[in-house]
């Protein structure tokens, strides 16, 4: 049993009170893993609930994974940790996606993981199984795109996978329900719908020329090696993010500049991340097979 003070960021403790200080929260044990057991009649005082003082009734052993998550908490007697429930806050979200051709239909599908606000731990956490139930998923617009109920991720988290048809625009609503507490959430995310267009003007590597290459897809790969200075621009208000240069099994160049001299040769890839205000990102691959 560990009394005095348990601070998920040092691991410290004194004689006075429990304090669950660093990220702690019913959600997650973000700074820390292990378990901790409060004896009844403790006062809890928690920094990160806004000062809230908790009466501890019962023995409780709060419990975290190695991720950071809540894995449970156990009781004997009456056991409770008085905590307030958290206010979830759902905003109705926007973004624009990118409707390819016949020949890549493949990328017209996204598994979306589901992210909510808490006002009293502030930031954003993603739904986890562990706390929320995903009841519902809806499209607006069936002729825009579809949206289903997906495999949660590896680390528990809520998704659902959405399949693009056609431009124009849909909304996705989903129904979650917040298992402590109840309460039913409501989670909107705006989708407008657009004709892929190549955002890339110039991309050159030595004097090959490469930009008409991604006119309908995003890679683009070739036997023969590359050398020579990288030039790259964009359009359309896109921006380059981020260029790497990967081998066969590892990163050898990342963060690399237009002008930079590279060589790609078999087995190697050229990635380009670029972004654009309102969209999701964008990648881009070169590769020599």
């Amino acid at each position: 049993m560990l009394k005095g003070t348990f601070n998920l960021d040092t691991l410290k403790t004194d004689n006075k009170n429990v304090v669950l200080d660093g990220t702690f929260n019913l959600q997650t044990l973000d700074a820390g893993w292990g378990s901790l057991t409060i004896p009844a009649g403790t006062t809890v005082r928690t920094r990160n609930l806004r000062g809230y003082n908790i009466k501890v009734l019962g023995t409780l052993i709060v419990t975290g994974n190695v991720d950071g998550s809540l894995e449970g908490i156990t009781s004997s007697g009456s056991g409770k940790l008085q905590l307030p429930a958290p206010v979830l806050k759902v905003k109705t979200e926007k973004e624009t996606e990118t409707l390819y051709g016949k020949q890549d239909k493949w990328w017209n599908s996204l598994d979306e993981y589901i992210y909510l606000e808490t006002k009293n731990y502030g930031g954003r956490i993603r739904a986890k199984s562990s706390s929320f139930k995903l009841v519902s998923v809806k499209s607006s617009n069936k002729k825009v795109l579809t949206a289903a109920r997906a495999k949660s991720g590896s680390d528990g988290t809520l998704a659902c996978k959405v399949k693009l048809k056609k431009t124009g625009k849909a909304t996705v609503t989903l129904k979650l329900k917040h298992l402590s507490s109840g309460k039913t959430i409501t989670y909107k995310k705006v989708y407008t719908v657009k004709k892929y267009a190549n955002p890339i003007k110039t991309l050159k590597i030595g004097k090959k020329s490469l930009a008409s290459k991604f006119k309908s897809a995003t890679y683009y790969g070739q036997g023969k090696k590359l050398s020579g200075k990288l030039q790259i621009k964009t359009k359309n208000g896109w921006k380059v993010e981020r260029i790497d240069l990967l081998g066969k099994s590892q990163v050898l160049k990342n963060d690399l500049k237009s002008g930079t001299k590279i060589t790609l040769k078999k087995g190697y890839t050229l990635e380009v991340t670029l972004t654009k205000k309102g969209w999701r990102q964008m990648n881009y691959s070169i590769y020599i097979y």
